[in-house]
């Protein structure tokens, strides 16, 4: 489960999500300035395409922390709910 994971494993889980966020950011950005016209100026693409993937990767890396906490936090919660049963 995504509790258990050790450091390591989240940090590697957070890197392939960078990666993956990234690419998808950069494709999402060079696109962006195509559909708005600015596809000619290969600059703006550049820019866009940059910006996209590391505005992707850093949520992506952002989530995959987020979601590794979370869970970590849910079994803290279950554990205390047995130890008051019992």
């Amino acid at each position: 489960t995504v509790s258990s994971m050790s450091e390591e494993e989240l940090n590697m889980a957070m890197g392939a999500a960078s990666v993956v966020g990234s690419v998808i950011g950069s494709i999402i950005g060079a696109r962006a300035t195509k559909n708005r016209g600015g596809g000619g100026n290969s600059m703006i693409t550049s820019a866009a395409s940059m910006m996209g993937s590391a505005m992707a990767s850093q949520a992506a890396s952002t989530l995959v922390k987020s979601v590794h906490e979370d869970s970590r936090q849910r079994v803290l919660e279950r554990e205390e709910r047995v130890a008051r049963i019992r």
